[in-house]
């Protein structure tokens, strides 16, 4: 009974959110990680820079 109770959303909610932040966290991790010469190394010049700017989109909305 407990889905049903007055106590699961707020439980819930707090849960949600400390997933989400450890998801967030986990990917700024990975993002310092990671190796970006490896990463373009096999990319065109377009898929270079498609991917650069929506990393740059990323990181705007991240901000905000």
């Amino acid at each position: 009974h407990f889905l049903k109770g007055r106590n699961f959303s707020p439980w819930f909610q707090r849960r949600r959110a400390a997933a989400e932040q450890e998801q967030h966290r986990l990917w700024r991790q990975a993002r310092i990680r990671a190796d970006v010469r490896q990463i373009t190394a096999k990319m065109s010049e377009l898929e270079m820079v498609d991917s650069f700017h929506a990393i740059e989109r990323y990181y705007q909305r991240e901000l905000e």
